[in-house]
């Protein structure tokens, strides 16, 4: 759980540490590490694939750029926020959770 509520504040650095700590001790803790590992970085991807549209809409007109860049973030980041919040509740009771593929890279196995 403790991976997942890393996610929005510290990307992937919470999960990864708890992946390389807890991966050869505990099955379950590796699997929600992952995932969570899994999530920060394509959250990052396409946190950096705005910025980029942003800057080459920028190049015509900031308003433009700004328009179109800061909805798609905070669409992005919440959409991410609410897959956080899911797996996090899910790894707390103790079950397994899928992040769909769409929004989720499998990075890290």
């Amino acid at each position: 759980m403790l991976s997942y509520l890393g996610v929005p504040f510290l990307g992937p650095l919470v999960p990864l540490v708890t992946y390389l700590v807890k991966r050869h001790t505990s099955g379950f803790v590796r699997y929600h590490a992952v995932r969570a590992l899994n999530l920060s970085i394509s959250a990052l991807l396409y946190t950096f694939c705005v910025l980029i549209l942003g800057a080459m809409l920028a190049l015509d007109s900031l308003v433009f750029a700004l328009v179109i860049s800061v909805p798609l973030t905070a669409a992005l980041w919440l959409a991410v926020l609410g897959y956080v919040i899911r797996a996090a509740s899910s790894a707390n009771r103790g079950d397994s959770y899928q992040i769909p593929a769409w929004i989720c890279a499998t990075i890290v196995r």
